[in-house]
């Protein structure tokens, strides 16, 4: 009887949620195996793909004579563990998306590449035979030939010219030249060797828990009372699957919480995964980490190298990192001594992501966790009402921090009426009177504006003319140093027009301010005075965020003006007044989140306040001074607001009491997008008189709140559930008809289960 054939279900990085078969290689052999979490090269249609094997099995729905034999087997072991694989299984199935797309995105771009599976070749430099031989005296007068010699009489394999470059300064060229001609050097070509490696992990008797900590930093400052109570409990439920949350208000000490923490971890040979939502973060965390613990400490983030992202990534999966601290995507990396995962600020809408595989990074973390059986620890001054909802029905522990670390007090958080006052280059003359206060006792001064560029309207004072996107339903925003406009969506741009298109008036002018605006009015208004801005377009180089930061904690006098970026758990010792100058744009918003977002938002730039001896103070400009909003939050604070929060919302049956999911489509046209999704909800509503189904609601179609962008017409589609149960058994029926409609080629579409932006 014939021996049964090996098929491979592989996952291949394309819009289809499904696996392909395909046949081992024509040349198989007994002794290779074929292990689920392996890279191979794939043929697919014209083109060729790195898949991932799934599983193997020896029967296909196809004929075996259809099947195609995979081109290459990468991987001899698998790169994803067995852990890895299953989550990326249940994330392409919880958020409808691609199997072969989310495990693409798991694995390091370096080993994406095809390219990379092709053997480079490289010139390396070697010493002939009467190189060897030669006498270094006959080249004492020639130095750089003589360096040349030298580096190369200690090179058995020849060097290529970055290795040579690495120890020669200046040009080096012309000395091997010469020694070419002198027939003490040779060139030649080979493969190119990678210089991407690990060593492997250092066995795990070799850690000794005292060896973890850096001797010359302390084990830790002294904690409170609260603080104390903290670590115990993390301690006490290090060795099982506990969901918890520190609610701790900004300047509590998280930090110093996650740290003896960690300790503990390290002293029972655990790895640890930290998660921070911005890459501005992670420097002053990994420089605070590397302070205390004497491990290896590595960073993945889109900023960090191709190179450098894989050479990281293999440390970890080796368990030669002990710590690795990352952005949303870090949630999937292999750790095969993972102890814990934390979130900082949990809260942050970057741990969504937003386009493509749209999943959120603190529930692909506690669902890790759950299968781990390893502790999830959320940290955050305004946790999300999600995570204050799972306290309220104890899924989440809740820890609460209430008073500040150290020495430093609560700030004061004030209202400045701006109706019908005098303003000088948008400060209201008493609020540059308290600045300029601040600057005589040499403070820092911060002034929040969530707009980048100069102004967001430039308009003609004699037609009414405005400057628009023709792309999207948005204004292009003004950037008067470089002299351009901007669709902030988009990124199209355009030169600013000398007069207007419409009339051909000279009588152009600017509304309203972005930071760059705000960075020239405080240079006018405070001469001698350093101003720092920092956003999006300040930090565009490598290393400019960083260098901007370090100028800030010198502690001299300056004022710092920013967007978001500046909100986010940044410690800046010299900081005693933080004002937010355009609070009002947020209350009007028709998102349901948007007063949770605006709360956030005033609690965590306040918290950049104060955080030293100085005593803080927070002052936010507003047209609205008597509005509700202001009264719950500040008055009673962010808990009592978003405990009103969460009542309002269970009366209305929004997240996180009911369940959602958004459907987008965008088309050259807004008859073509809205048709697909009427489409799409007619499918859907027959769902609706199912049993158990009937809860459901399918709003819509609408045109997207921007309905314009990028020059395609964007439409959308909500479905609410009572429980998530029902959403997904939902789900996972329509969508399945939705891909087979005639339309589904006019356009583009996307799910979006678990939305934190509707528009």
């Amino acid at each position: 009887m014939p021996k049964s054939r090996i098929i491979l279900k592989i996952a291949v990085p394309i819009p289809l949620n499904r696996l392909f078969d395909f046949l081992p290689l024509d040349d198989e052999s007994e002794n290779i195996a074929y292990q689920a979490g392996c890279r191979v090269l794939v043929p697919f249609g014209r083109k060729q793909y790195i898949g991932v094997i799934v599983a193997t099995t020896d029967q296909s729905s196809v004929a075996l004579n259809k099947l195609k034999p995979i081109k290459q087997l990468i991987d001899k072991q698998p790169i994803l563990s067995e852990d890895i694989m299953l989550l990326a299984q249940w994330a392409a199935s919880y958020y409808h998306h691609a199997l072969g797309e989310v495990l693409n995105q798991i694995i390091p771009i370096a080993y994406r590449e095809i390219d990379r599976l092709q053997p480079k070749r490289e010139n390396f430099w070697q010493l002939t035979e009467k190189g060897h031989h030669c006498d270094p005296l006959e080249l004492k007068r020639a130095k750089r030939q003589l360096s040349l010699w030298h580096l190369l009489k200690n090179a058995e394999q020849g060097l290529n010219s970055r290795q040579i470059e690495e120890t020669q300064s200046g040009a080096w060229r012309p000395a091997i030249k010469k020694l070419l001609e002198l027939g003490l050097v040779e060139k030649g070509t080979r493969d190119k060797v990678s210089d991407i490696g690990v060593q492997p992990a250092d066995d795990h008797n070799t850690y000794h828990p005292k060896s973890l900590l850096n001797t010359e930093s302390s084990c830790g400052l002294n904690l409170n009372n609260e603080q104390q109570q903290a670590v115990n409990s993390l301690r006490g439920n290090c060795d099982r699957f506990s969901p918890c949350l520190i609610d701790g208000i900004t300047g509590s000490g998280k930090t110093e919480v996650y740290l003896q923490f960690i300790q503990e971890l390290l002293s029972q040979n655990k790895q640890i995964l930290v998660l921070v939502p911005e890459i501005g973060l992670t420097p002053q965390l990994f420089a605070r980490f590397k302070a205390r613990f004497n491990c290896e400490i590595v960073v993945l983030h889109s900023s960090v190298s191709k190179q450098q992202r894989l050479q990281n990534w293999l440390k970890a999966v080796s368990c030669q990192a002990k710590i690795v601290i990352g952005t949303r995507s870090a949630v999937f990396i292999p750790m095969p001594d993972l102890g814990a995962i934390i979130l900082d600020e949990e809260h942050d809408l970057s741990f969504k992501q937003q386009d493509g595989f749209r999943y959120h990074a603190r529930d692909v973390a506690m669902v890790r966790g759950k299968r781990l059986n390893i502790p999830v620890i959320l940290g955050s001054a305004t946790p999300s009402l999600e995570s204050l909802a799972n306290v309220g029905e104890q899924r989440y522990t809740s820890l609460k921090l209430t008073q500040r670390a150290g020495a430093s007090k609560a700030v004061h958080i004030t209202l400045l009426d701006v109706r019908n006052k005098l303003f000088e280059h948008g400060l209201s003359l008493q609020l540059k009177r308290v600045i300029e206060a601040e600057l005589e006792k040499d403070n820092q001064v911060l002034l929040f504006q969530n707009r980048r560029g100069y102004s967001p309207v430039i308009y003609c004072h004699q037609c009414g003319w405005i400057a628009r996107c023709y792309r999207c339903d948005a204004n292009m925003t003004v950037h008067q140093k470089q002299s351009f406009m901007a669709c902030h969506h988009c990124e199209t741009q355009a030169p600013l027009p000398q007069r207007c298109p419409s009339c051909e008036s000279y009588q152009l002018d600017f509304i309203g301010a972005g930071t760059q605006r705000v960075e020239e009015s405080m240079a006018k208004l405070f001469p001698g005075v350093e101003v720092l801005r920092i956003d999006k377009d300040s930090t565009r180089r490598k290393g400019s965020f960083e260098a901007l930061i370090d100028r800030v904690n010198q502690g001299k006098k300056q004022i710092l003006v920013g967007t978001q970026m500046l909100s986010k758990g940044h410690h800046f010792p010299n900081v005693t007044l933080v004002v937010i100058l355009n609070v009002d744009q947020a209350l009007f918003s028709l998102d349901f989140r948007s007063r949770e977002k605006l709360a956030q938002l005033i609690v965590q730039v306040a918290g950049r306040a104060g955080r030293e001896e100085k005593q803080g103070k927070v002052i936010l400009q507003t047209h609205q001074p008597e509005h509700e909003f202001f009264r719950q939050l500040l008055g009673q604070g962010y808990a009592a607001f978003a405990k009103q929060e969460l009542s309002s919302r269970k009366i209305a049956a929004l997240p996180p009491f009911s369940f959602m999911a958004l459907l987008r489509s965008e088309a050259v046209s807004d008859v073509l997008s809205q048709q697909f999704l009427q489409q799409c909800a007619q499918l859907g509503r027959k769902y609706c008189s199912i049993d158990g189904l009937n809860q459901l609601q399918i709003m819509g179609p609408v045109p997207a709140p921007m309905e314009k962008k990028s020059g395609r017409y964007r439409s959308q589609l909500l479905i609410q559930s009572p429980t998530r149960k029902i959403l997904q058994y939902f789900l996972e029926r329509w969508l399945a008809e939705v891909q087979t409609l005639p339309d589904i080629r006019k356009v583009r579409w996307s799910i979006d289960v678990d939305p934190q932006d509707l528009s």
